[in-house]
């Protein structure tokens, strides 16, 4: 029989990594993912928001899992995660037990 613990674990550790951030400034947008940093140029703010799901899916395509990520920019800051397919939806972080 498997043991629960084990794989309840590895979950937890799977959700948790790689942490990201994107902050979307006035004249740069700088995304942070598992310690890289890539900044790229502003446009508008449609045009920023789509570039930080688009660089953050690619990276949940590679890692075959959505990522969790915080956004920051004019409107405030919320944690999001991004499918690998694109799709957005909120998230929030389990507790540890």
């Amino acid at each position: 029989m498997p043991d629960e613990r084990a794989s309840h674990h590895k979950e937890i550790v799977m959700d948790a990594w790689p942490t990201g951030a994107a902050v979307i400034a006035d004249d740069i947008v700088t995304i942070t993912l598992a310690g890289l940093t890539r900044t790229l140029p502003t446009t508008d703010l449609d045009a920023d928001r789509a570039a930080v799901q688009h660089h953050i899916a690619a990276w949940a395509r590679h890692l075959d899992r959505p990522i969790t990520v915080t956004v920051t920019d004019q409107d405030g800051s919320w944690t999001i995660a991004i499918d690998p397919d694109g799709a957005t939806h909120p998230r929030t972080r389990r507790k540890r037990r």
